[in-house]
């Protein structure tokens, strides 16, 4: 995505600044603070951010993997997180709760969790060696339930049940309103996840 897109998209927003990460399917994250910056595009390697400031838009892209927005309402903070399947089995989501926990005494029963667009079951097929739960198998096939998988952790970590919310999170690959990098490899454009407190 070229730096014109992102600048549009902070503008749009109407923010003061705007960060993304170079994601590298890790679980390291950053709390972005008040930034001389406008605009700092893949500057460290990471795969959440989150932050209080307003007018400091921060975002993830994906283009299969999830993308899940976590926002405070007590404590008016909030986080993005880019939960590829590797980040998902290391508990990212939870390591962005975490460092909301730290920065600004967040509540996992005040978080509302947002899930968008992603790879969900239906499609999202892997080999017999993935050693991971919520797998479903169909027609000696398995498929990773990705959302599934974060929305458990979740909840385990006290975000509750009615404050998760999924019906953006549909799928990428059999959706042809999304990028998909396992239906259109280097073909694929990416989705870009966007937040910003007012």
């Amino acid at each position: 995505m070229a730096s014109k897109n992102f600048i549009a998209i902070k503008n749009s927003l109407g923010a003061q600044s705007i960060t993304f990460l170079n994601q590298v399917h890790g679980i390291n994250g950053f709390c972005v603070k008040t930034s001389s910056k406008s605009l700092e595009l893949r500057e460290r390697d990471g795969d959440f951010l989150v932050t209080k400031e307003r007018g400091v838009a921060i975002g993830v892209l994906t283009a299969d993997c999830l993308p899940i927005v976590l926002f405070d309402k007590k404590n008016c903070g909030v986080g993005v997180v880019h939960a590829g399947w590797r980040g998902s089995v290391k508990n990212i989501s939870l390591k962005a709760l975490e460092m909301m926990q730290k920065e600004f005494g967040t509540n996992p029963a005040d978080v509302i969790a947002y899930f968008g667009p992603s790879a969900r079951v239906c499609c999202y097929e892997v080999g017999r060696d993935f050693e991971v739960s919520a797998l479903c198998e169909r027609g000696n096939k398995f498929f990773f339930d990705n959302t599934n998988f974060n929305y458990l952790q979740l909840l385990e970590a006290g975000v509750l049940e009615e404050n998760i919310e999924k019906k953006y999170n549909l799928c990428t690959i059999c959706s042809e309103l999304y990028h998909s990098y396992r239906r259109d490899r280097d073909r694929s454009g990416r989705q870009a996840t966007v937040v910003v407190l007012r």
